[in-house]
């Protein structure tokens, strides 16, 4: 299992967009996910740990999670031409959260991890998930020294669904032989695709299980 871990992951910790990506997926599991679905349901729906392509599935819909700091607000970084791909994922929902950073000021990393810990502590299955899917991101405690210094507090969230002419690259576009698409959209551009945070807890709460 460590030797797994190593091969994916620095022994030195998470670095600083990892971690903040982290914070966001994890707001996103305590703010929504928990309170709509419960403990054990919420926390099998964060499948991004595990290598899937968005980071959240659900029965109607999947989420991904896209944070930024101030010295980048208005752009989305996206990691393949599978990521806003809405083939087979029912609704396709982009999640943004502009979160202010700061030494030693908001919540940290280590904080949200222990509020999520708090959360769960009475059901001990959806407790093991949660710990078993921080140690695929590479989360460990031994690091908390590291992540302790930066807090965040969300200033935006905005929710977007991918659909039409969203700007987006999708696998079925491109010609044979491109692959390993990394690019970047703009915010601005998303905004005519925002939907209401009710509209997302409505597709997430229709799902009674995960499919």
């Amino acid at each position: 299992r460590w030797q797994a871990f190593l091969e994916k992951h620095n022994p030195e910790g998470l670095s600083q967009p990892e971690q903040q990506g982290l914070y966001g997926e994890l707001w996103f599991l305590r703010q929504i996910v928990i309170p709509q679905l419960g403990a054990r349901q919420g926390v099998k729906c964060w499948t991004g740990a595990k290598g899937t392509q968005q980071d959240f599935q659900f029965q109607n819909c999947a989420v991904e999670v896209k944070t930024t700091t101030a010295k980048q607000h208005q752009k989305l970084a996206i990691a393949s031409e599978r990521q806003l791909d809405d083939t087979g994922t029912g609704a396709l929902i982009l999640l943004h959260i502009s979160l202010d950073a700061r030494q030693e000021r908001g919540e940290s990393l280590p904080d949200i991890v222990a509020s999520l810990r708090a959360l769960l502590e009475n059901d001990p299955i959806a407790k093991e998930e949660l710990e078993t899917l921080l140690f695929e991101v590479g989360y460990l405690d031994i690091h908390i020294p590291n992540y302790e210094q930066i807090g965040y507090t969300p200033r935006e969230v905005n929710y977007f669904k991918v659909e039409g002419d969203f700007p987006r690259i999708i696998e079925a576009e491109l010609r044979n032989g491109v692959g390993d698409v990394r690019y970047t959209i703009s915010v601005a551009e998303c905004r005519r695709f925002s939907i209401p945070e009710l509209d997302v807890i409505s597709l997430i709460s229709g799902s009674d299980e995960q499919s």
